[in-house]
């Protein structure tokens, strides 16, 4: 089946310097080869992420660095079975972290709330994923091949147990990083005005919309995802639980009027699953929140007495 990252893009252009070229022409690793990573190339790409920018300068986060075999392998399992994972020679989880400035806070007789609010949280994670940006161009300008993971979050209460996060440090976002074993291929991106505002949000209009995404995804000459019974079954019994029978219904019959299942309908039918609400409900991932005492889910109540 071919692949829901969309269709390849072939580059050109010439750019006013490397770090442009880098940006314009990135593209994701998931075939590494068996080649450990020498110590000095690693400090420069830690570098690169420990001067990423931060609120505050406050630097809210951790690196979780894993080059063990049997750590990857095991890693590799609670984030999909994703084989690249395991094949990558190293694998680094940026963590939000507000533990490090609550025992800083404590010790110096500090307040501190950062633990207490949604906003401190939230900005953390957009930090995870700056930190694992200015890895990933790091790793391109070094020779290296990278790939950002979303499943540390998505599985964030196993990822935590396994790298024994304390109360306090929460898993972002996973990079796995190594040197290419074949040649790294750019993905089609939407055109600028897809993406850019001016002043203020504007919808496309329908036409334009779909215009833009058949353009991305499904050039003439792409592979399309061809239509099977088991495919269309699954695809209906997501919409069924998602939307109800009529819409699983109306679903199929555009696939069949089609003549193949669309790449909207690969990603929320049959791969990044719209069902998944039910499999793993917003209430489980709080209570990881929660369990790790994060208490951003209502309001600050100082305590009763002095602590």
């Amino acid at each position: 089946m071919p692949t829901h990252h969309g269709i390849e893009a072939k580059v050109n252009g010439d750019y006013p310097n490397e770090t442009l070229r880098i940006l314009h022409q990135r593209g994701s690793c998931r075939h590494f080869k068996d080649e450990k990573i020498p110590e000095e190339v690693l400090e420069l790409l830690l570098g690169a992420a420990v001067n990423a920018p931060s609120g505050g300068n406050l630097q809210s986060f951790n690196i979780v660095k894993i080059e063990d075999p049997e750590r990857r392998e095991k890693l590799m399992k609670i984030c999909g079975n994703q084989r690249f994972i395991g094949e990558a020679p190293l694998n680094l989880v940026i963590c939000l972290d507000q533990r490090r400035s609550m025992r800083w806070a404590k010790l110096d007789y500090a307040p501190f709330t950062g633990m207490a609010q949604i906003r401190s949280f939230l900005m953390g994670i957009q930090l995870t994923g700056i930190v694992g940006q200015a890895i990933c161009v790091a790793a391109d300008a070094l020779g290296l091949g990278s790939c950002y993971v979303g499943t540390a979050l998505a599985n964030a209460g196993e990822v935590s147990e396994f790298l024994e996060l304390p109360q306090g440090v929460f898993p972002g976002v996973l990079i796995s990083i190594g040197y290419p074993a074949e040649e790294i291929s750019t993905r089609k991106k939407h055109r600028l005005n897809t993406l850019l505002h001016q002043e203020r949000h504007r919808d496309l209009p329908d036409e334009e919309l779909l215009a833009a995404y058949k353009e991305k995804h499904e050039a003439a000459w792409a592979p399309r995802v061809e239509i099977t019974e088991r495919r269309l079954q699954r695809l209906y019994e997501t919409c069924l639980r998602v939307h109800g029978e009529e819409f699983a219904e109306r679903s199929v019959a555009h696939a069949r009027e089609l003549g193949y299942i669309s790449p909207v309908q690969r990603y929320f039918g049959l791969h990044y699953r719209a069902d998944s609400v039910f499999t793993s409900p917003n209430s489980e991932f709080l209570e990881i929140i929660k369990g790790q005492s994060w208490n951003i889910c209502g309001d600050y109540k100082p305590p009763m007495k002095h602590e």
